[in-house]
């Protein structure tokens, strides 16, 4: 079976990670199954390009650099679009967990994952968007 016929091809996803390595492989891994994907460095950054890029499901770093960190502007995407946040982060301590979980997001990988967790993570969000 090929890959791509596995995944939601076309479905545009945002990436907003501001290690540009983890940022480039994510994408260059998205976009072999079929994903369209654009990268963000900051939370400002998605903020300003949400009108124009619209995505399917945003991948969100915790940590960022700027004056926005990965669960603010999850708090403004989920409140605001109503797009679906899938967190990454390299840190799981229990303040950043309690933090996680309030905002209900439709998941939450620890860096580093596989890829099966992360294309599986990626479907199941989707799916529950459409769902809902």
């Amino acid at each position: 079976m090929n890959r791509n016929s596995v995944f939601s091809c076309g479905k545009k996803l945002a990436i907003v990670e501001d290690e540009e390595i983890v940022s480039m492989m994510l994408e260059n891994v998205l976009q072999n199954v079929g994903y369209s994907v654009v990268t963000f460095s900051s939370g400002e950054e998605l903020l300003g390009g949400m009108a124009d890029f619209s995505p399917d499901l945003i991948l969100m770093d915790i940590g960022l650099d700027g004056a926005l960190d990965g669960i603010q502007t999850a708090d403004t995407i989920l409140s605001e679009y109503g797009v679906p946040v899938v967190f990454l982060t390299g840190h799981s301590d229990d303040e950043i967990m309690q933090s996680i979980i309030r905002l209900s997001p439709d998941g939450c990988l620890t860096k580093p994952f596989r890829e099966k967790e992360l294309f599986s993570i990626i479907e199941v969000a989707l799916s529950r968007h459409r769902t809902e």
